[in-house]
């Protein structure tokens, strides 16, 4: 495994776990997630 790809692929999971957290969170505390973003 190249490191850039290891890196690509670092990057991809800590957007599909970001898009998990906003599924997880009810709608009213949305803003509050983008805000800690």
């Amino acid at each position: 495994m190249s490191a850039p790809s290891s890196t690509a692929r670092r990057r991809t999971d800590r957007k599909l776990v970001a898009q998990a957290t906003l599924a997880s969170v009810s709608p009213k505390d949305r803003p509050n997630v983008m805000a800690l973003r």
